[in-house]
């Protein structure tokens, strides 16, 4: 319920924004990414190796998306985001939850109806759902689960203006990710750990 409050106090801060920012293009995303990574669990040192794919949807603001000037571009995301996590022994942990990103970004290309930009992206998210067992010996058994991420990264983007009032988004990544998670099921709660790699790709229809 909290989680919810917070994500309608963003969406309502993002449409105040994009009606008072004269030059902002706004409107919504849509990303799926993939990657790998590791799980550490610090109370019995038990680590695994996982196989990471993702899907988010959401908002998205850019005060600067088509503009020619040399200034760097700012890119704002916040959506819904799925988040499945596979170990190599075939346990899962899925979870969904919201995430926002923020991408600061200086232009390699910037014309009337174009610019493609390469900066940086940071990240945060937070997750809830269920494993089917990600503590050794719990396998079988479903367990609750709560997650916090945290990602930095390369991003290339290209925006292409369509008309006056309509544009197109493409951004593809490239994320660095860490997160601390708990687990709790039919056994002691437990504290895990870990990182992961993944590249994503991402489309966004734009209003001006």
């Amino acid at each position: 319920m909290v989680m919810r409050r917070m994500l309608m106090v963003v969406i309502v801060v993002l449409i105040s924004a994009w009606g008072t920012a004269a030059a902002a293009a706004g409107g919504f995303y849509l990303e799926g990414g993939h990657g790998y990574g590791e799980i550490d669990n610090n109370d019995t040192g038990f680590d695994t190796d996982v196989d990471v794919s993702n899907i988010s949807a959401g908002f998205t603001l850019s005060p600067n998306a088509f503009s020619t000037s040399s200034r760097p571009s700012y890119i704002l995301r916040v959506g819904y985001d799925r988040l499945r996590l596979t170990d190599q022994y075939d346990i899962d942990i899925d979870s969904h939850g919201v995430r926002i990103d923020n991408s600061f970004a200086w232009p390699l290309y910037k014309g009337e109806s174009a610019r493609v930009t390469l900066g940086p992206l940071f990240r945060w998210g937070y997750y809830w759902g269920k494993s089917d067992g990600a503590v050794p010996g719990s396998a079988g058994s479903t367990a609750k689960t709560w997650v916090s991420a945290f990602g930095i990264g390369p991003e290339l983007t290209t925006n292409i203006k369509l008309n006056d009032d309509l544009g197109l988004g493409f951004s593809v990544g490239y994320a660095f990710n860490f997160f601390l998670g708990r687990i709790k099921g039919d056994f002691p709660s437990d504290d895990y750990m870990g990182h992961r790699y993944n590249g994503y790709a991402v489309v966004s229809l734009l209003f001006l």
